[in-house]
C-alpha cells in the first residue's frame, strides 16, 4: 500500500503505517509467548524478568521506526508498550518472585527497574530531540517522561536499598529511605530549577511530602527502643527531611524568575511548614525520652510533659531573636503566641496536681511574668524599628 498508493483516497493513506504498527504488536506478543515459555522452564522469575526487559526494548523499537518514518501510530504505540511492560516488571518487586540470596543492587530486578527508568528517559529526550517530527502534545509528554524516568529510578533503588540494610537493621532501613527521597525531591528541584520545569518541581515536591510521610511512622511506638536525646539516627533523618523542606523553599525564593508567584506563595507555605516541622520532631524525641528514663508511670507523664514545655519555651525564644534578627515580625507574633500557649500548658497540665493555694500562686505570677514580657517586648520592638528606620 505504500509503494503503490499514491492514488489511495486520502483516508486511507494512513493504512499502511496503521499495519505496520498492528504488524509490531504481533510480532512482539509471538516474542513474548515464545520467550516467556523458555524461560518458564527455568522458574516464573526469569520467565517474568525476560518478558519484562522485551517490553522495554519492543518500546524504544517502536519509537526509533515511528521517528524514522514520521508515525505517530508508531511513536504511540512505544509509549504504551513502555507502561504495559512496566506493569509487568511491576510484579518481579511485589509478587515474592525474586530469590532470597539475590546481591542487592547487583541482580536482574534491580537492572531490568532500571532499564525500564532509562528507557523512559530515552522517549523523553528522543520526543524533545526530534521537536521537528513530533507534535506539540508529544513534545508535553517529553517532560512527563523524564519524571517518570526519574521516580521509577527512586522508587526501584529505594527497594533494593530497604531490602539490603533490613536484614541487619529494619530502622536503619526505613532511616535511610526516607533520606534518600528527601534528597530525591532537591535533584528533582535543582534539575526543575536548571533546566525550567514546573513539572519536575511539582514532583520534587510530592517526592518531599513522601518523605515525610515515611519519617512520621519511624516515630510509631516499639520502633527506636532505648536512644539518646537528639543524638539518634531516627532524629538526625527527620532533620535531614526538616532541613531539605527549608531548603526547598529557599530555592525557590532564590530564582523567582524562573519559579512563578504561586510558587512563591508555595515557599513561604513551606518555611512556615519546616518551622512547625522541626518542633514537632524536637518536642517528639524530648517527649519520648523523658518517657524512656523515667522511673515510673506517674512520673513519665509529668516528666515528658515537662519536657514539652521545656522545648517549647526555648523553641519560642530562639525564634523571637530570629524574627527580631531577621526584622520578621510574623515570626515574633508567632513566637509570642507559642509562649501564651506553653504558659497556658504549664498551668493547666504541669501543675495541676499541686494543692490549689500554689496553683492560685503560680497563676498570679505567670501573669505578671507575662505582662513584663510584652511591656519589654514593645519597647525592645520600638527601639530595633527606629534603628531600622535609620538604617535600612
Amino acid at each position: 500500500l505504500r509503494r503503490w498508493g499514491k492514488g489511495l483516497p486520502a483516508d486511507e493513506r494512513g493504512a499502511p503505517q496503521v499495519l505496520a504498527v498492528v504488524a509490531g504488536v504481533a510480532l512482539l506478543l509471538i516474542v513474548h509467548v515464545d520467550l516467556g515459555d523458555w524461560l518458564g522452564e527455568w522458574g516464573r522469575y526469569p520467565s517474568q524478568c525476560g518478558v519484562a526487559a522485551l517490553w522495554a526494548v519492543a518500546s524504544l523499537a517502536f519509537l526509533a521506526s515511528g521517528l524514522r518514518a514520521r508515525s505517530l501510530a508508531a511513536r504511540t504505540t512505544g509509549l504504551v508498550v513502555l507502561a504495559l511492560g512496566a506493569i509487568l516488571g511491576l510484579g518481579i518487586h511485589t509478587g515474592g518472585l525474586a530469590p532470597r540470596d539475590m546481591v542487592h543492587f547487583v541482580n536482574v530486578r534491580f537492572w531490568i527497574g532500571v532499564f525500564f527508568a532509562l528507557a523512559a528517559f530515552l522517549q523523553g529526550w528522543a520526543l524533545r530531540r526530534f521537536a521537528a517530527i513530533c507534535s506539540e502534545r508529544e513534545r508535553s509528554t517529553a517532560e512527563a517522561l523524564f519524571v517518570v524516568a526519574g521516580e521509577v529510578f527512586l522508587l526501584v533503588l529505594s527497594l533494593d536499598l530497604d531490602g539490603s540494610l533490613r536484614a541487619t537493621s529494619a530502622l536503619f532501613a526505613r532511616c535511610s529511605v526516607a533520606a534518600l527521597w528527601a534528597l530525591a525531591s532537591l535533584a528533582f528541584l535543582g534539575s526543575g530549577v536548571r533546566w525550567p520545569s514546573l513539572a519536575r518541581r511539582g514532583a520534587g515536591l510530592a517526592v518531599l511530602a513522601a518523605a515525610l510521610v515515611i519519617a512520621a511512622g519511624l516515630f510509631e511506638r516499639g520502633v527506636l527502643e532505648w536512644f539518646l536525646l537528639y543524638l539518634n539516627i531516627r532524629f538526625a533523618t527527620c532533620a535531614l527531611i526538616v532541613l531539605a523542606v527549608f531548603a526547598f523553599a529557599r530555592v525557590l525564593r532564590r530564582y523567582p524568575e524562573t519559579c512563578p508567584d504561586q510558587e512563591q506563595v508555595i515557599a513561604k507555605a513551606l518555611n512556615a511548614i519546616g518551622a512547625v516541622l522541626l518542633l514537632a520532631i524536637l518536642s517528639a524525641d524530648a517527649y519520648l525520652y523523658a518517657q524512656q528514663t523515667a522511673a515510673d508511670a506517674q512520673s513519665a507523664a509529668w516528666s515528658s510533659q515537662m519536657a514539652l514545655s521545656i522545648v517549647w519555651s526555648a523553641y519560642a525564644v530562639a525564634a523571637l531573636a530570629f524574627g527580631f534578627w531577621k526584622r520578621l515580625r510574623a515570626v515574633r507574633l508567632a513566637a509570642l503566641g507559642l509562649f501564651g500557649v506553653t504558659a497556658l500548658k504549664l498551668v493547666v497540665v504541669d501543675i495541676a496536681h499541686i494543692e490549689q493555694i500554689y496553683r492560685i500562686l503560680s497563676f498570679f505570677i505567670l501573669g505578671v511574668l507575662m505582662i513584663a514580657a510584652s511591656y519589654l517586648y514593645h519597647r525592645v520592638e520600638k527601639h530595633l524599628e527606629e534603628q531600622w528606620a535609620q538604617k535600612p
